[in-house]
């Protein structure tokens, strides 16, 4: 089984996008592995550190988006 890497913040958000929720402090990333709201893994591997703002597109290497989303305070 191959590991599902995203490797690029794109702008091309696909309709049935899955979605990862993370803190104000875990935006500014390069490299860590994240799992979506429905339980799916994937490695997220940048070629640099970026600050992710709310709303922004993972690109997977499956061809496949996860939307990246602020998580709300409960």
């Amino acid at each position: 089984m191959s590991r599902l890497v995203a490797n690029a913040v794109t702008d091309n958000p696909a309709p049935d996008s899955d979605v990862v929720e993370l803190d104000y402090d875990e935006r500014h990333r390069r490299r860590i592995s994240m799992h979506t709201t429905s339980g799916r893994k994937f490695l997220l591997d940048l070629p640099k550190s970026v600050q992710l703002t709310d709303c922004d597109d993972l690109a997977l290497s499956d061809g496949t988006t996860v939307q990246e989303y602020l998580k709300t305070l409960e």
